[in-house]
Order: structure tokens, then C-alpha cells, then sequence
């Protein structure tokens, strides 16, 4: 609190008392602003482990009101072009691990690389509906676009951050899934098809990480299989594969570095093939 006036008189013996007066709020652009140009993360925020299937998240270690800014995007701009050429580089090395962010602005479309940020704004996790709590928008500083995270509604302490990463299925950060050939269906032979894909997901070096999809394994019963990158997957120390009724698992134990990578499980019997994959992140603390 502050205060625009101390106890005076007006000459008659009448005392005024000091007037509280609320501090002008920030704007959120201008807060943006200062946090971007100062190239490190706003207070009030913690990365936490949540579990083997989702991996880390961001949280707030305060309340936050709706409309504020939270986090920046942080990375490396890239042209558009600059960006596809990026993916496919990464793409040929699963274990760099993979954050970009294809945006527009002003007629133009921009990429932000945060593969190699220490920034929190890059792990904040996809959702869809009533809990999404945060939007991105771009914001201009000093004739440049940033990506900057704002609050959709009023965040209570410890609430995780949550954005929509994009709708369609065919966008390059969602996790997707593929029917590769043409099912052939009639009566007692069905195709498999899988009812839950396998999610994205980041993970602190030396904890496991779990990956789980549910499927109907049609008739006859699919064969089930799975691969990091094009290099097929064997049950061992390293890797626990488990195939339940209508799931399947894989357990990766005591993840590494290098064990990044694009993961994909994928269900064949003579009536169809189907897969889903998705990218396990590994950073280390």
C-alpha cells in the first residue's frame, strides 16, 4: 500500500487522517516486456516431476490473477524455412530431443527452437478444455516476436501450467497415430485400432518413464511391437514390454540421455496394421 496524503489540519481543529491508495497494477505487456528483455524466467514458478507417464510439469509457487504473464517461450528465433530444416535435423538424431514452435506474425510465420533452453516456458504440458489455464501470444520486443504465456484464469498456489498444443492430430508437436493398411473387415476377422494413443512426454535422467496406449487387438489378436526410433524393442534389463487384455505398456528403467528419442508401438494382424508414437524428453537436473 501507499499513501498520496500525511495527517494535516485545515485550521479549524479538523484532522485529516493519511488516504490509502492501491499501487498502480504493472500492465501484463509491459511485465512481458521486462521479463523477456531480461532473458530469464519470472518468479513464482518450479518445474516438478508428476509421474512416469506424463514426466515433469511447471507449477506455480504463487497466486496468479487472470491475464497475467506467466512465462516466455524462451529459445532460438528461426525463419520458417530455418525451422523445417531444424526438425529434419533432429529428426535424424532422436536423442537431442525436440522443442519447436511454429508460429505467424504480421503475415510471416517464425520458429522458436527452445531444444537447448534452460527456460521453464518449454516444458509447461498439452491439455484440451476447461483445463487449459494458460494461452501463448506473440509479443513484440524491440521489433522482434516472442512467445509469451499468459494466465487464461486465476491461478490458485501449486496449479500446473496447461496449453492447448494445437487441434488436428497433424501438427508435428502432437502426438499421432497412423493406420497403415487398408483394413479389410467382415464378420469374425477385425482390424486393430487403438482407443488411446501414446502421449509426449519429459523425464528427469535415472527415473523411469512409462508409456502406455490402449487398443483393441481385433481378431485374430494383434501382434504387438515396439521400436525407439526404426530399431525394434526386446523385453531386457533396460526395456520391461507389458501386454494386457486391452493395453499395452512399455517401461524404460533408469532413463539416460540417450535415451531420447521417438518411441512407437505398433499392433499387426492379417486384417490391418496400426501404430501411435510419441517423444520421450531426458534432461538431467
Amino acid at each position: 500500500m501507499a499513501t498520496i496524503l500525511s495527517s494535516w489540519t485545515d485550521g479549524h481543529g479538523k484532522v485529516f487522517e493519511k488516504i490509502p491508495m492501491k499501487r498502480k497494477r504493472i500492465s501484463p505487456i509491459q511485465d512481458a516486456l521486462y521479463w523477456c528483455r531480461a532473458k530469464r524466467d519470472k518468479d513464482g514458478f518450479v518445474i516438478k516431476f508428476i509421474n512416469n507417464f506424463i514426466g515433469s510439469g511447471v507449477f506455480t509457487q504463487k497466486k496468479f490473477l487472470k491475464g497475467d504473464f506467466l512465462l516466455e517461450y524462451g529459445g532460438n528465433l528461426l525463419t520458417y524455412k530455418e525451422g523445417l530444416a531444424t526438425e529434419k535435423k533432429y529428426k535424424t538424431d532422436p536423442s537431442i530431443g525436440s522443442f519447436l514452435y511454429f508460429f505467424d506474425c504480421g503475415g510471416k510465420k517464425y520458429c522458436f527452437d527452445a531444444t537447448y533452453s534452460h527456460g521453464k516456458g518449454r516444458m509447461i504440458n498439452d491439455d484440451v478444455g476447461k483445463n487449459i489455464n494458460c494461452i501463448p501470444k506473440v509479443v513484440i520486443v524491440d521489433k522482434n516476436p516472442r512467445i509469451c504465456f499468459f494466465a487464461a484464469k486465476d491461478l490458485e498456489l501449486h496449479a500446473e501450467l496447461r496449453y492447448n498444443y494445437g487441434e488436428g492430430l497433424s501438427l508435428p508437436w502432437r502426438q499421432k497415430a497412423a493406420v497403415v493398411a487398408n483394413s479389410k473387415q467382415s464378420s469374425g476377422a477385425v482390424a486393430p485400432q487403438f482407443t488411446e494413443l501414446l502421449r509426449s512426454t519429459a523425464v528427469v535422467a535415472h527415473n523411469d518413464v512409462i508409456l502406455r496406449c490402449m487398443l483393441n487387438k481385433g481378431k485374430p489378436e494383434a501382434d504387438i511391437k515396439w521400436y525407439k526410433g526404426s530399431e525394434e524393442i526386446g523385453n531386457g534389463p533396460k526395456y520391461e514390454i507389458i501386454s494386457e487384455k486391452n493395453t499395452a505398456t512399455l517401461v524404460v528403467h533408469e532413463t539416460k540421455i540417450s535415451d531420447a528419442a521417438v518411441y512407437k508401438c505398433m499392433a499387426t494382424n492379417p486384417h490391418g496394421q496400426v501404430k501411435t508414437d510419441c517423444s520421450v524428453s531426458v534432461y538431467s537436473m
